[in-house]
């Protein structure tokens, strides 16, 4: 049965041709690990021969067709095929890695809190030298006009 597999049979197809039910495949699989490991390496192996076939479709033996039409229908088949048999290989959707996304969204949060540590200083230290509040709002940028209180003299008389 794993050598029908091999060869790019479904899996519901091998069982008929070797009188084993697909649960029956299954429990044995889930029972013993070198069955399992086994089925995987002949999955791939059945992935390696649709990526052949695929990418010479008009001289594989098993697909070979003069008509372009068919060749299409054909190659769309085992394009569907290998993307679902194996998604990370043949897949054509764009795969996420959840752990280095988290990574860069603590990387971001971490840089805003410190932004935002950093804006709320400057603020303080504007509010303690007397600095106009417009001047405030936008941080990093330098406070340079201070506000004119009553107690102290204008500068050009």
């Amino acid at each position: 049965m794993i050598d029908l597999i091999v060869q790019g049979h479904s899996v519901a197809k091998a069982c008929r041709k070797v009188k084993l039910s697909n649960s029956t495949l299954y429990a044995t699989m889930k029972r013993y690990k070198w069955i399992k490991d086994a089925y995987d390496i002949a999955q791939e192996q059945a992935c390696d021969a649709l990526e052949s076939a695929l990418l010479d479709i008009d001289t594989d033996p098993v697909y070979e067709s003069d008509d372009p039409g068919k060749q299409r229908v054909t190659s769309n088949n085992i394009k569907w095929i290998l993307a679902r048999k194996n998604r990370v290989r043949f897949g054509n959707q764009t795969q996420h890695d959840a752990a280095a996304n988290a990574q860069k969204a603590e990387k971001i949060v971490s840089a805003l809190q410190r932004a935002k540590k950093r804006s709320s200083l400057l603020e303080q230290s504007a509010e303690g030298v007397g600095f106009e509040p417009s001047l405030r709002a936008v941080a990093g940028q330098r406070f340079s006009r201070p506000l004119l209180s009553s107690t102290q003299p204008p500068l050009l008389a």
